[in-house]
């Protein structure tokens, strides 16, 4: 069974008023630039740009070697020597990289 509840307007006002007051905090997750950072673009080629972009995408070695018109072992080499040449082990920080970087916006 449901019940409705009436809140008095003094309650709903004194609400929205604390809720404006209340100090803001910021996204623990920070937005990378809309842009390619200068780093970005100094560190990888413009292949290994276009590689780290559809792997951060979420795209496979064989889809992204079949986009690219690569053999999947070019795309696997390309993605080692993304990951050797950015420091990071995994593809979640590779992403998360991506995303510090420009190459790729972040997920909304």
């Amino acid at each position: 069974m449901f019940f409705a509840a009436h809140i008095p307007p003094s309650v709903t006002a004194e609400a929205a008023k604390s809720a404006a007051s209340a100090p803001r905090v910021a996204p623990s997750v920070k937005t990378g630039p809309q842009t390619l950072s200068l780093e970005a673009m100094q560190m990888l080629s413009s292949r290994e740009i276009e590689v780290v972009r559809l792997v951060a995408e979420g795209f496979s070695s064989k889809e992204i070697a079949n986009r690219l018109d690569l053999s999947v072992r070019t795309v696997e080499k390309h993605r080692a020597n993304i990951m050797d040449k950015v420091g990071v082990h995994e593809v979640a920080s590779l992403v998360r990289w991506c995303v510090q970087s420009g190459i790729v916006n972040q997920p909304k």
